[in-house]
């Protein structure tokens, strides 16, 4: 069984993506027989730090895979390039290859060392079985700690089936038949010595803001999205994300630690956890009743007290 990772790569040096991009792949080549790398960007910053991992990793990048310019020259962001065109490239690309299945992951996830032989059993059974495709499992870290996995994606595809689903915007989609399957969310707490790791909050909070301006505040996709680019709507917006998730008490592997080890307290990632275990401590309905007792407390003495 041959495996092959596809992962969409943007521009190295800003967005965030500059911190981890070497140890993500490290974590790729791993588990994949090959790495395809499609760029969307035409800067070739950091390449040659990825090519040197290993032979396993492909680059590809030239007019086919990247955006479009506008007329200042500015590449413009398409939120469909890389899961429609840049990723049946890295199919064709595997199948030529010999490839069985193909994985599509982003620059700032990771294979946990111990997720490898899980993900190796599933591949193998998703080919023994003929099935068209299974499931990616995903979890969340936040500086050193990591969250319960709760998200599932159709992201690993049989290539010895013809025609079979391409990758989609966190779905898969029959491109004949028009059958869309979309990613899943829910308690997969039994799935997480198998899940891959996503570390996106690892970034500053200029890299955030940046990367958000550039993208549009993905406006494409979702419509009711703002366009302030404020700094305090995407705090807002990532810490009830992770209220929504559950936190583990597992260790970090050697690769998480790395993970770790390159966050500055000034990360994004800090900002976000320390909200969340602030929202642990004192749960909304809790934090009300202090309030109360707070203010009549105020009342009483004249004074003032802060949670």
């Amino acid at each position: 069984m041959k495996i092959a990772i596809y992962c969409p790569l943007g521009p190295l040096d800003r967005f965030g993506y500059q911190y981890n991009n070497k140890i993500t792949v490290e974590s790729y080549c791993s588990l994949a027989d090959r790495v395809y790398l499609v760029s969307t960007s035409r800067s070739s910053y950091g390449f040659d730090n990825l090519r040197g991992i290993s032979d396993k990793v492909v680059l590809i990048s030239d007019e086919q895979t990247w955006f479009k310019l506008d007329e200042q020259g500015q590449e413009v962001f398409d939120p469909w390039k890389p899961c429609r065109p840049n990723a049946n490239i890295a199919i064709s690309r595997a199948r030529s290859d010999g490839m069985d299945c193909i994985i599509n992951l982003h620059i700032n996830q990771y294979i946990p060392a111990h997720a490898v032989k899980t993900i190796k059993q599933d591949c193998q059974h998703m080919l023994d079985t003929k099935s068209p495709y299974t499931w990616l499992y995903r979890r969340y870290q936040l500086v050193d700690r990591l969250f319960h996995t709760d998200v599932r994606l159709p992201w690993i595809l049989n290539l010895q089936i013809p025609n079979s689903f391409e990758f989609d915007i966190d779905s898969i989609k029959n491109e004949q038949t028009g059958e869309y399957i979309p990613m899943e969310s829910g308690n997969f707490h039994f799935w997480n010595g198998s899940a891959i790791v996503d570390s996106g909050m690892e970034l500053q909070i200029e890299d955030l803001v940046h990367v958000r301006k550039y993208t549009r505040n993905y406006m494409d996709l979702r419509p009711d999205a703002t366009d302030t680019y404020d700094w305090d709507e995407y705090r807002f917006f990532y810490t009830e994300k992770f209220k929504a998730k559950s936190i583990s008490n597992d260790s970090l592997d050697a690769i998480g630690i790395k993970i770790f080890r390159n966050s500055p307290d000034e990360f994004v990632s800090h900002v976000v956890l320390q909200e969340y275990l602030k929202a642990k401590r004192f749960p909304g309905k809790l934090k009300k009743v202090l309030e109360k007792i707070f203010r009549a407390d105020d009342r009483k003495i004249g004074g003032s007290k802060t949670l």
